[in-house]
């Protein structure tokens, strides 16, 4: 069986905590080694949930646009942001996700600027909306350890 990448690095993380840290004579370089390890382990949550939060982060951003771009008045700004909501993930590489999202963000961030200066409830329906992703999407990046 071979293991898995997120499984590897805890391994790793584990060994520099729990076998090589304390031999390391020196308290700087002690503390240089557990950084190293929780970064390792930080590193493998990352990797275990990548492709996970992207693709949920760029179909709540899609959709966020796609029931609001109507409130923006200018044709060629809707038409960007309904053409971001309309995109599709070519594949689950994370480079590709990533690359996504960041396209995602800014149609976001287009449309919260725009909506902010819309009156009415139609507008603050989707900002908030857009406050409740930004939170989500926070949670769903934070990292706990332990």
């Amino acid at each position: 069986m071979r293991p898995s990448v997120d499984s590897a690095l805890r391994t790793l993380a584990a060994t520099l905590l729990g076998e090589i840290a304390p031999e390391v004579r020196s308290s700087y370089r002690q503390s240089s080694v557990q950084v190293v390890a929780i970064a390792t382990l930080i590193i493998a949550t990352e990797y275990e949930r990548a492709a996970d939060v992207r693709t949920w982060e760029n179909a709540a951003i899609r959709e966020i646009l796609r029931r609001h771009a109507g409130l923006v008045a200018d044709p060629t700004r809707r038409a960007r942001l309904e053409d971001a909501a309309a995109s599709v993930d070519a594949d689950l590489l994370i480079s590709t996700l990533d690359a996504a999202n960041a396209d995602l963000e800014r149609a976001l961030i287009d449309l919260h600027a725009e909506i902010e200066g819309i009156e009415g409830p139609a507008a603050r329906d989707a900002e908030r909306e857009v406050w409740t992703f930004l939170r989500e999407s926070a949670r769903r990046r934070s990292v706990r350890l332990g």
